[in-house]
């Protein structure tokens, strides 16, 4: 049984800190539960279409900007966030 899983180093810390457990089916699916046992679910992929900042900030409307803090605690600026990921 493979018991790798490649993660970025965000993802391999919030695993960590936020006690998320992985499960790899047989399939070779994984699972990340929450500690109450939940499943995180993935997020319905994006097709972006000819004018992707526009469907990304419809995409994420329901996000405030207070729900997402930066590592050193300051708050997420979605258009920064855009910006940066359509301009790597």
């Amino acid at each position: 049984m493979r018991r790798l899983l490649l993660l970025c180093t965000a993802h391999h810390h919030a695993i960590h800190d936020e006690h998320i457990h992985l499960d790899r089916a047989p399939d070779g699916t994984v699972t990340a539960r929450i500690p109450d046992g939940r499943a995180l679910t993935e997020a319905p992929p994006i097709l972006p279409g000819p004018e992707p900042a526009a469907m990304l900030a419809r995409a994420t409307r329901h996000v405030t900007s207070t729900a997402i803090h930066t590592e050193d605690g300051g708050r997420l600026s979605l258009l920064d966030s855009i910006h940066a990921l359509l301009n790597p």
